[in-house]
């Protein structure tokens, strides 16, 4: 007997694309789709489709937990998280809780499974120039984080090591999920069998072979005040801690001669650094709303 899916999608001033519809084929999948945009319900009814508006944007972390919620509440034993642009390749929710279960019998501690991430803009494969990977099996790596975005984990696994952090919102919210998992005995990875095209940010460019990716301004408030909030926390690697305080520090030179709006990123850093080291908990900036 073939195991019950939940795949959580979050929308933000978004549609649902006809690859989630695609995804109720399938009758062993329930989609949940929990909406953050500001004072909307779409009121969508369809079978095995659970539609959750929240009326405001709360961040990812806390749509992402509703459906976890949900899922729960369904009794279902896998969740599948997707962005709420993914371009989903046709079988995909089989083909990747396959792999869970596969690669679940040869490292029972697996937590996180993701997709072998593809660029969407260049169709290559996102690989970071500073670690190397881990290799456990033959076609799975062991990644210290992956983002959330295709990601695959057993229910049962998530009381274990708790919901995501609702306090960052949304920066580096799948990160912290995968360091806190890793903190209590458990693996992360990547299967090479699986991949899924992601677009990261809005625009990239690279500075020393290091690739450098531009989001929006408001994205850079969360970022700055979360690393600060992170740099607190004994399970964070080290090793995270160093160099994305490097990157923090020295990426943004570059800003005022690569991107158009250096200057509200600027701001919103300002912003952020100032919120982080007083421990201020806003639920977002002051300034902008939401994420883009």
């Amino acid at each position: 007997m073939r195991e019950s899916v939940a795949i959580v999608v979050v929308l933000y001033k978004a549609e649902m694309s006809v690859y989630h519809e695609r995804l109720l084929e399938d009758e062993m999948v329930t989609l949940v789709v929990v909406d953050n945009t500001p004072d909307r319900d779409l009121a969508l009814k369809k079978d095995r489709l659970i539609y959750v508006p929240l009326q405001r944007n709360m961040g990812i972390a806390t749509a992402q937990n509703e459906g976890i919620r949900q899922a729960e509440c369904l009794g279902c034993d896998y969740i599948i998280f997707f962005d709420q642009d993914s371009k989903i390749p046709e079988r995909y929710s089989e083909g990747i809780i396959e792999e869970y279960k596969r690669i679940e019998q040869l490292i029972p501690n697996l937590f996180l499974l993701g997709p072998t991430i593809i660029n969407g803009r260049t169709e290559e494969e996102y690989k970071s120039t500073i670690h190397k990977d881990i290799w456990m099996t033959e076609d799975f790596i062991r990644r210290r984080e992956i983002i959330s975005s295709g990601s695959c984990v057993s229910l049962r696994k998530i009381e274990e090591v708790g919901l995501n952090d609702d306090s960052l919102f949304i920066d580096y919210v799948d990160h912290e999920w995968c360091w806190r998992a890793e903190s209590k005995g458990f693996v992360n990875g990547i299967t090479l069998k699986i991949k899924l095209a992601h677009f990261v940010g809005q625009q990239e460019y690279r500075i020393f072979n290091q690739l450098v990716i531009i989001s929006a301004p408001i994205r850079y408030y969360y970022q700055t005040r979360n690393y600060l909030w992170l740099l607190r926390r004994s399970y964070v690697p080290r090793q995270w801690k160093i160099n994305h305080g490097i990157k923090l520090m020295i990426y943004p030179i570059s800003f005022p001669f690569k991107v158009r709006c250096w200057r509200a990123i600027y701001v919103q850093m300002f912003r952020g650094l100032k919120d982080g080291l007083l421990n201020k908990r806003y639920g977002k900036s002051r300034s902008g709303s939401g994420i883009v």
